[in-house]
């Protein structure tokens, strides 16, 4: 599946070793188009064997996935106007360990256009007792493949 991900940055982070290993080891086999934008060049933690594009291709991206990892971003991809399914791989509760404004935070989280995968029941459960909201299913290791099945 066509997929864009979206990422703070490159560097040392462990969603980063572990989103950028995946992608990886998936697309060494596979034809399906895999790209990273990234909103801060930095260095990176491991080498990409994919495209790395500035965030402004969000813009762009039709036709696929485009997903992202925290709250900021998730906002980022639901401001652009683009074909693509927009998917919150929720990485962490961000709204937990940083003050954000609750009303942005829950139209963030509750917008339609917005399909939200979690990390773990506790995950599930604050996005749950947050905004009511549903996530499409709980996914501990991130894995393309498992990814894409749940949004099947």
């Amino acid at each position: 599946m066509k997929t864009m991900i979206l990422l703070d940055h490159l560097g040392f982070s462990e969603q980063n070793y572990d989103i950028i290993k995946d992608v990886n080891e998936f697309v060494v086999d596979s034809i399906d188009e895999i790209s990273i934008v990234v909103n801060d060049v930095s260095s990176k933690i491991i080498e990409v064997n994919t495209a790395v594009n500035n965030v402004a291709e969000i813009g762009c991206y039709q036709d696929g996935l485009l997903m992202c990892t925290n709250l900021i971003n998730a906002d980022h991809i639901l401001s652009v106007n683009t074909s693509s399914r927009k998917v919150l791989y929720l990485w962490d509760v961000d709204w937990l360990h940083n003050t954000f404004n609750f009303e942005w935070v829950y139209d963030v989280l509750t917008n339609d256009k917005l399909d939200i995968i979690v990390r773990s029941e506790e995950h599930k459960r604050a996005l749950k007792m947050l905004c009511g909201k549903e996530p499409l299913g709980v996914l501990q290791n991130f894995k393309l493949e498992l990814l894409w099945n749940l949004l099947e």
